[in-house]
């Protein structure tokens, strides 16, 4: 805001840096430590997928154990003084560059005033020092089976007994506000009311967090990860949602810059091997991308407006039919599909003229002949909704349309479809 004030007209370019220790080999325990740059500036359906190469590799950082220091406190400040010097080193040239700016030119040949400045850093690593392994033993959990997990927590509670005859009240309250804003903060896009929703399950907790204490389970909520909560709404309010930071997206990135870079060095001094191989593809794939548009005869670079995008629904079958060739007539009677011939013949004629007004399509429809009679029929299909009014965090998330003939029961009565 400051450098918008005092410089009207300038472009701010948010810098968001990624990191995240990976192995690259199953044996010998080799790892690498890339980080990663992307800006805010990109849209996010751009700087999300590695295929849009939106995120570049910055460099490495040292994987070092510093075995040789025997004192264990004494290697872990070791080691954050090591990761915390190299940072300074890689981001040292943002400093004069966010505050003086630089001329830089963008994709439709405009030159701009741009101040990078450093806005966010999505690693796990200050986390991992203050707190290894949290509650729970289990490891290799993806993100998906820690959000099964949440499923079932307010499930676990919600008739739990508690010691001296407390009431369970306040503990279903302070973990369903809990949810809710863990859910709430994880949604694409946000809203005033989504936003007061959030303030709500986060005071909704605190009104009912004593019984924790009372139950022994903590002394204090003296919690950095607590605390952090009540800066979720400022932090999106300028730096947009919480998706743009999410550590899941250098996981692919992962398979590029570290592990087949890796594989093609010699596996001794593999460091400016791997740095030298991605240079190189990287100006091939610059240098196709070229070709491809010189092919194409050239077309103009069109502006993208991530407010035009459009979010089409997309539905998934199996390649192979449940049932085949199943008789208009049978559809009414195993799966209760009455009028099938008059939908279809509907949605025919709405296809066809789409601006045809709701008499015409009547009667149009009427016309429709069908030369067969008989159908193929799925039982099961999978459809992503891609809106936004509720939380669609991953492709895994998708709705599932089940369709189940009549059938009799172990006692002879008939289930109908």
């Amino acid at each position: 805001k400051s450098t918008e004030d005092s410089k009207p007209g300038t472009t701010i370019m948010p810098i968001i840096v990624l990191s995240d220790k990976t192995q690259v080999t199953l044996f010998c325990n080799k790892a690498a430590y890339p980080v990663y740059i992307t800006i805010g500036n990109l849209p996010k359906d751009i700087h999300n997928k590695p295929s849009q190469r939106g995120q570049i590799l910055l460099g490495y950082l040292p994987t070092t154990k510093l075995e040789h220091i025997s004192n264990k406190a004494a290697c872990h400040c070791t080691l954050a003084d090591l990761f915390h010097a190299c940072m300074s080193a890689i981001l040292l040239p943002l400093h004069r560059l966010g505050v003086e700016g630089m001329e830089m030119e963008s994709g439709d040949s405009v030159v701009r005033r741009v101040h990078p400045i450093f806005a966010a850093y999505v690693g796990d690593y200050l986390e991992q020092g203050l707190v290894a392994g949290g509650i729970t033993s289990l490891s290799q959990l993806t993100g998906r089976e820690h959000g099964d997990i949440c499923y079932i927590l307010l499930g676990l509670i919600i008739d739990m007994r508690l010691p001296n005859g407390l009431s369970s009240g306040p503990l279903v309250r302070a973990v369903r506000a809990l949810m809710d804003f863990l859910y709430l903060a994880q949604y694409p896009i946000h809203s005033d009311e989504s936003l007061a929703a959030m303030e709500d399950a986060l005071q909704r907790f605190h009104d009912n967090k004593d019984i924790f204490i009372v139950l022994g389970v903590c002394t204090d909520f003296n919690l950095p990860k607590l605390h952090f909560l009540c800066h979720y709404l400022l932090f999106i309010y300028r730096f947009g949602t919480t998706d743009n930071f999410n550590t899941e997206y250098t996981e692919r990135l992962h398979i590029d810059f570290a592990k087949e870079a890796y594989c093609a060095s010699n596996c001794k001094d593999e460091y400016p091997q791997m740095t030298l191989w991605l240079e190189q593809k990287e100006k091939v794939l610059r240098h196709e991308q070229y070709i491809q548009w010189c092919e194409n005869s050239r077309p103009p670079l069109h502006t993208i407006n991530p407010i035009h995008f459009k979010h089409a629904r997309h539905i998934h079958m199996s390649q192979y039919p449940s049932a085949k060739a199943v008789p208009f007539k049978r559809l009414a009677e195993w799966y209760g599909a009455n009028n099938f011939c008059d939908c279809l013949a509907h949605f025919i004629t709405q296809h066809n003229h789409s601006r045809a007004s709701c008499r015409e399509l009547e009667e149009l429809s009427a016309l429709i002949p069908f030369a067969f009679h008989t159908v193929s029929v799925y039982h099961k299909a999978k459809f992503w909704e891609n809106t936004f009014s509720l939380y669609h965090h991953a492709s895994d998330d998708y709705d599932v349309l089940y369709v189940t003939p009549s059938r009799l029961d172990k006692r002879g009565y008939e289930i109908p479809g």
